[in-house]
């Protein structure tokens, strides 16, 4: 019981330690920083700094210099539309904090990086990667893969027969494997695009999503 005590005091102490922009601060991360911070925040508005609520998006200022009449407020107490976050209302207690925290100024932890969200891999813009030089392979993917190789003293397997590409894909894509008559036509098609034209026709069949589909269900 005393360890118990202890324990939930100890808790107790830490959350009161958090001052009113740390908690505000730490709210806005946790319900609305997946679409409002970073390069990719939606409608422009980023919501990981005070400087960036000042600024606001694409509607305006998230804050303003009337606080009580800030936007935030507006969406989050469903007096303005859009509703946010977009699946429901916030807590009444989530609620209540953040108009405590705007009424006294909004002001933003010291302690807390802004850019923060600048660094997650999520809300960077992705950037085309320079093909290395390969020795084998017909794709900037073989290229990549031939560099691993590379770097790991690894030679890569021998090309397989259209037989045996054609049940790699089957099995990859459908889960199962081709009939004799399906791969008899894939083996004796001569057209050069006629390893692309399979891939297509495997994403294109209702099979493949029932083999994904299972695991989503």
């Amino acid at each position: 019981m005393r360890i118990a005590a202890l324990a939930f005091w100890c808790a107790l102490s830490a959350f009161a330690a958090e001052t009113l922009p740390e908690r505000a601060a730490a709210l806005l991360e946790k319900r609305c920083g997946a679409c409002h911070a970073g390069s990719m925040a939606l409608s422009d508005l980023k919501l990981d700094s005070r400087e960036a609520l000042l600024k606001g998006g694409k509607r305006g200022p998230a804050i303003a210099t009337d606080l009580n009449a800030s936007r935030l407020l507006s969406v989050v107490e469903h007096r303005a539309e859009p509703n946010m976050p977009p699946g429901g209302k916030l807590e009444a207690s989530e609620i209540a904090l953040l108009r405590e925290w705007v009424l006294a100024g909004a002001a933003w932890p010291t302690k807390l990086q802004a850019t923060k969200t600048e660094q997650w891999w999520s809300f960077q813009m992705p950037k085309r990667s320079a093909v290395p030089k390969s020795t084998w392979g017909a794709t900037p993917i073989d290229a990549f893969l031939s560099q691993a190789h590379a770097a790991n003293q690894l030679n890569p397997a021998k090309a397989a027969d259209r037989a045996t590409l054609a049940r790699r894909a089957y099995f990859d894509l459908w889960g199962i494997a081709p009939s004799a008559a399906e791969l008899s036509k894939f083996v004796k098609d001569p057209a050069p695009d006629s390893w692309p034209k399979l891939v297509d026709e495997l994403l294109a069949s209702p099979r493949y999503g029932e083999r994904w589909g299972r695991h989503w269900l």
